[in-house]
């Protein structure tokens, strides 16, 4: 099912951006430094609807995930983003190994807790949409370099995975 939206920002009145930095813990962040080359969209894959960004996080340093070896740079909520690990340090999110993925692009998780075409969905990907932007442009980096994580598994992850346009 496609459920691509239009990114539409006038108007836009960015979220409330924090930190929660995670601590290299020796399999699924180890702290390894990265020379940013773009952005990598990924979609979080939870659909309960008590899944918005902090329960992400929460997730991401469970046991469960930890032992999934995955990690990410920040999470995208409706409201709040939450950046756990530094834009200089690598997480483990491509399913590329030592590739190109993990090793140079900043990891970005939208929550997926609203139905696709509600307004608070919409509002997801604007927050996305300019937390990505942001990010390239803070490193001086252009708005191509901006992939899925489909761009190094070689397959789609998730069905609404392609709600973020990457034009």
């Amino acid at each position: 099912e496609d459920v691509s939206v239009e990114v539409d920002i006038s108007g836009f009145v960015p979220p409330r951006v924090v930190q929660q930095w995670f601590a290299p813990n020796g399999i699924s962040y180890l702290g390894e430094p990265m020379e940013m080359w773009g952005v990598c969209i990924h979609q979080t894959g939870n659909t309960s609807p008590s899944a918005e960004a902090q329960a992400n996080v929460n997730y991401m340093r469970s046991d469960a995930c930890i032992q999934r070896q995955a990690s990410w740079h920040a999470t995208v909520g409706l409201d709040t983003i939450i950046e756990t690990i530094p834009d200089d340090r690598q997480a483990y999110h491509g399913s590329d190994g030592d590739g190109p993925g993990n090793a140079h692009f900043y990891a970005i998780e939208g929550v997926m807790c609203y139905p696709p075409a509600s307004p608070e969905f919409r509002r997801v990907m604007q927050n996305h949409a300019w937390y990505a932007a942001a990010k390239l442009h803070a490193k001086g980096l252009p708005l191509v370099p901006i992939v899925q994580d489909a761009d190094w598994s070689r397959g789609v992850t998730l069905a609404q995975h392609n709600s973020f346009a990457r034009d």
